[in-house]
């Protein structure tokens, strides 16, 4: 995060009408005021019950390796679960989602980690993140056109899959998250805050931790160059 970014952030956080003028200050002083008004609001009952069913398929597309090794384990545990021939009892599944719900947690919670601390695994998470909205909208635009031509609706797979690709419809999703992801102030609080009850993010996580432009490395001021002896040594009284 740039220096001009963090002033920002501290002083609309701290709710100081001063602050950096540059582009990145006022990102950050808008996304410090954003933190301000939202610090201390909690959600109340039904939108903690509705919340995680709404949210669950962003959950999936935000973390692609999450998503993989949750769906991974369920697999391998229902395989399990058939091949002892446990049929529909509540032991099937148990033997399903005890495990499937422990890797989702654990793998959760590095993946966050993962992205906090390299920047690479970040970069590649968005794109197969985009990658996802891409195939999502090619398959809702060939299966719109299938309506419309009073065809039946392909299934979701191969719709998504299809070709020639919806162009326009693709350029559309792509460009609405990219903007969304770099402009959602507030939403980046509200998911941070629900991580956060989650138990996928620990409480000190930030919830602005990532710039598209790569911090520049600071520079360390250089050491004073040592001069000769006879300019260093205490003048004589002689």
């Amino acid at each position: 995060m740039s220096s001009d970014h963090q002033s920002g952030l501290d002083a609309g956080m701290r709710g100081s009408t001063i602050g950096p003028t540059s582009a990145e200050g006022v990102a950050g002083f808008m996304a410090g005021q954003a933190i301000a008004a939202n610090r201390g609001k909690t959600e109340g009952s039904v939108e903690w019950l509705v919340a995680p069913v709404l949210l669950a398929p962003f959950f999936a597309i935000f973390y692609p390796v999450t998503t993989a090794a949750t769906l991974a384990t369920a697999f391998a545990a229902e395989a399990i679960a058939n091949a002892v021939g446990l049929g529909n009892s509540g032991l099937r599944w148990a033997l399903i989602l005890v495990p499937t719900i422990a890797v989702c947690w654990t793998v959760g919670r590095m993946d966050q980690q993962w992205g906090l601390k390299s920047r690479t695994y970040y970069i590649v998470r968005h794109v197969a993140r985009m990658i996802a909205f891409v195939l999502l909208a090619n398959g809702a635009a060939h299966n719109a056109a299938a309506t419309a031509a009073n065809r039946s609706a392909m299934a979701a797979i191969p719709a998504m899959f299809s070709t020639p690709v919806a162009i326009v419809p693709v350029l559309l999703m792509v460009a609405f998250w990219q903007v969304f992801f770099i402009r959602a102030y507030n939403f980046r609080i509200y998911w941070n805050r629900k991580l956060m009850s989650w138990r996928f993010r620990p409480k000190d996580f930030p919830p602005f931790y990532f710039q598209w432009r790569k911090t520049p490395t600071p520079y360390a001021p250089a050491q004073p160059i040592p001069m000769p002896g006879r300019w260093s040594s205490p003048p004589s009284n002689e």
